[in-house]
């Protein structure tokens, strides 16, 4: 449904620093599934990918992360390379 390619919230100020030199820092990608079963298939990716980890997060923490409780089916699932 929706992706994007960022860094963990907690290193969101890197960005800054690095473009100047047109450096677009980034350690996660941020996927919106439109349902669980294709956040599952999305995760089966992370090893193809070679991501550290990977989180298909619940129902709760979707909505908490998104700030949105009219999130029904959706799921977000995140990808980490260290």
């Amino acid at each position: 449904e929706a992706v994007l390619l960022d860094n963990h919230p907690v290193m969101h100020l890197i960005k800054l620093r690095d473009l100047p030199e047109n450096i677009w820092n980034t350690d996660t990608l941020f996927v919106l599934a439109t349902n669980e079963q294709n956040a599952n298939r999305l995760a089966e990716f992370a090893e193809a990918w070679s991501a550290d980890t990977v989180d298909i997060h619940s129902q709760d923490e979707t909505q908490r992360e998104l700030g949105s409780s009219g999130l029904e089916h959706q799921r977000l699932v995140t990808f980490w390379w260290d």
